[in-house]
């Protein structure tokens, strides 16, 4: 009997909460509001108040850490644009 190898594609092992599935696909509008909008009530929860940027990119706990694995590639750089935007005097 052989036994089945993961690659690590394709197979995540970690159950996720419903509502913190991996999502794909280019979203902008509406659903790029929301991921900001996930990140800044991830951090008020935790108790996280450094902001997106110093909390989940500069210096992320361990939290944090789990809750940007969960993120699409998609869904980082709308955090990412938000967080350049801010910084423009938005």
């Amino acid at each position: 009997m052989t036994k089945k190898r993961s690659t690590g594609f394709g197979s995540d092992p970690s159950p996720r909460p419903p509502g913190e599935g991996v999502s794909r696909g280019g979203k902008t509008g509406a659903a790029a509001q929301s991921i900001v909008q996930r990140a800044e009530e991830f951090l008020t929860a935790n108790g996280l108040t450094g902001g997106i940027q110093k909390d989940l990119f500069t210096n992320p706990s361990k939290d944090a850490r789990g809750f940007m694995a969960r993120l699409s590639g998609t869904e980082k750089n709308e955090l990412i644009k938000h967080i350049s935007q801010k910084g423009r005097g938005q």
